[in-house]
């Protein structure tokens, strides 16, 4: 074949086609590289002692402890690498996966630092054992950042100076700070993350967000701002506890414990008004006062666990009153919490609840086991003419399903 004799041709009489290329296609392939492989590169040829310099995409993973003995050789590693890059960035990746080394905390902020400052990184992923913290990062370029498995203090998660930020990935980290907050930010994840501060509670503000997902967070449940142009949100809280707040901090309650009185309102609820698709699990939540429960106008598609059960469904038949284009509801019931049996008393005015939302025509009810709950259900939802779907699960684990995309 033609490109068989070509190859054979190229390899007879020496010729390096790859390095023929235009330096710009080079330096992204290279850039699929991890960041040892591309400075490797530098050994092939005279012509490519640089190139590595240039890549638009950096991912570097620490090496292990045993190929550097010192952490001062490590940060000199990663100085050179960093400091030697000519290019903007538009992926930075900077992991310890072996998760061995102490790392400077300094010196980790310098890397962060460079990144984004200098090198403009677009988007940029840290995943290591450390402290984060400091002064606000600044960039007009940072579109996607995400943090795992640091621990995060003073005012780093301010992005006020990020104006392109928008999509915001917190997960396995330790957060300190009080506050989280973007005027830009779209898109945000917080997950399997513990919020530390017992004095203060992280408030987050993030207006712009379309799409928020809060999946296992534990320890003080933040305190969230409006956000407007929310449409679609998942909020898995601490399973364990539900920690108490400090009422008299905040005009609003966080709605998540037995000790608020929702004046003001319930900051859980109003700032989860605008979304068309919630799921809220919350299984010791306790919703103890809705009266100031704010009215969903947008909400189609909803999901409630157990935490709506309660004896008189006092928080199941509030909610409803104010979701007056509800179209599904789905409840998910876990072993283990049959105690939050309905009674007859409270089926009975369920069924003489007039005002249920006119759209809303398919229930459904995800369980483990079959127990009462689920035919008091039934016989609540079919005196309105509902269809009402009936789903058990395998296991625990697989009744945590996110109905909707993020």
């Amino acid at each position: 074949m033609p490109l068989g004799k070509d190859i054979v041709s190229s390899t007879a009489t020496g010729r390096d086609r790859i390095s023929a290329l235009p330096d710009d296609t080079i330096h992204h392939v290279l850039g699929f590289l991890s960041a040892d492989q591309a400075v490797r590169t530098s050994l092939l040829a005279r012509e490519w002692r640089h190139h590595w310099k240039y890549l638009h995409s950096l991912r570097i993973t620490l090496p292990s402890p045993s190929v550097l003995e010192t952490v001062e050789e490590l940060n000199s590693l990663m100085r050179g690498l960093l400091l030697d890059q000519c290019a903007h960035l538009n992926v930075c990746s900077i992991s310890d996966d072996y998760g061995d080394w102490e790392l400077d905390d300094e010196e980790v902020d310098r890397w962060i630092r460079h990144a984004v400052c200098a090198r403009h990184a677009r988007v940029l992923t840290v995943n290591l054992g450390c402290q984060v913290s400091g002064e606000p990062l600044i960039s007009r370029y940072l579109l996607i950042l995400k943090l795992y498995n640091v621990v995060v203090e003073d005012t780093i998660l301010d992005f006020k100076s990020c104006t392109s930020l928008e999509y915001l990935e917190i997960a396995y980290c330790e957060i300190y700070a009080t506050k989280i907050s973007s005027q830009s930010v779209k898109r945000m994840r917080i997950i399997e993350s513990y919020f530390l501060r017992m004095d203060l509670r992280c408030r987050i503000s993030a207006p712009n967000t379309v799409s928020l997902l809060l999946d296992d967070v534990r320890g003080t449940n933040p305190l969230f701002q409006s956000m407007p142009l929310l449409q679609t949100a998942f909020l898995r809280l601490d399973y364990h506890h539900a920690s108490a707040c400090n009422r008299s901090d905040y005009l609003a309650s966080c709605g998540m414990c037995e000790e608020c009185t929702a004046k003001g309102g319930c900051m859980l609820l109003g700032c989860l008004s605008t979304a068309a698709h919630l799921e809220l699990i919350a299984p010791m939540a306790k919703f103890t006062d809705l009266r100031c429960c704010p009215t969903f106008r947008k909400l189609k598609t909803l999901m409630l666990d157990d935490w709506c059960m309660s004896a008189d469904l006092r928080a199941l038949i509030c909610i409803l009153q104010h979701c007056p284009i509800l179209e599904k509801l789905t409840v998910q019931l876990y072993v283990g919490y049959e105690h939050l049996m309905v009674s007859e008393e409270s089926s009975h005015a369920v069924m003489q609840f007039s005002t249920i939302p006119k759209h809303l025509c398919v229930v459904e009810i995800k369980y483990l086991e079959v127990d009462e709950r689920v035919n008091k259900i039934l016989k609540i939802f079919g005196t309105f003419d509902i269809k009402v779907n009936i789903n058990q699960a395998r296991s625990t684990c697989s009744s945590y399903n996110f109905l909707f995309q993020f």
